[in-house]
């Protein structure tokens, strides 16, 4: 037992050694565009956000990362929803209709949208977005933001978060 624990003190230590040294990096980025965009019936509203991704070394890989942002008046069974969304925006300039082929917004995948994943509590909300920022920071794919809807068929009224969403991003050469 104390042997394992000698080497868990030596694992961590050298973790500590390595991030100090500039071998892993956190960074917090608040969200550059946010906005909430209703359907001309008022059925439904989606939340956009994008997140300016400078600051992030180029030879850097992407380990974890991870979008939160507080959401007044969600119901506890209520199921959130992100995808990816593949066409550009602005908050200055963006509607239901506007700026898209498809009404309410473009999401990759064609007609099905892609879910990421979802972690909640109370109306904190977080979703894991390594794949897609890597993706993003490789240009693999552009960096158009992400769109956010309640679950379900008809979606619904969701409210703009209470604080801007942030994006951590935990990475490394």
């Amino acid at each position: 037992m104390k042997a394992n624990i000698t080497r868990l003190m030596a694992l961590v230590g050298m973790v500590m050694c390595l991030a100090s040294a500039g071998y892993g990096s956190k960074a917090d980025l608040v969200s550059s565009d946010v906005a909430l965009i209703t359907a001309p019936d008022a059925s439904e509203s989606r939340l956009l956000v994008k997140f300016e991704l400078g600051g992030i070394p180029e030879d850097h890989e992407v380990y974890y990362a991870d979008i939160t942002f507080h959401v007044p008046g969600l119901a506890d069974l209520q199921e959130i929803e992100l995808f990816e969304l593949a066409s550009d925006w602005s908050a200055e300039n963006v509607n239901w209709n506007d700026a898209w082929d498809t009404p309410g917004g473009d999401v990759r995948g064609g007609t099905r949208r892609y879910w990421i994943t979802d972690e909640r509590t109370g109306d904190l909300v977080k979703f894991v977005v390594t794949r897609s920022i890597s993706r993003f920071m490789s240009g693999t794919d552009s960096n158009h933001g992400f769109l956010i809807v309640l679950a379900g068929e008809n979606g619904g009224q969701l409210d703009l978060p209470t604080e801007s969403p942030v994006l951590s991003i935990h990475s490394g050469p």
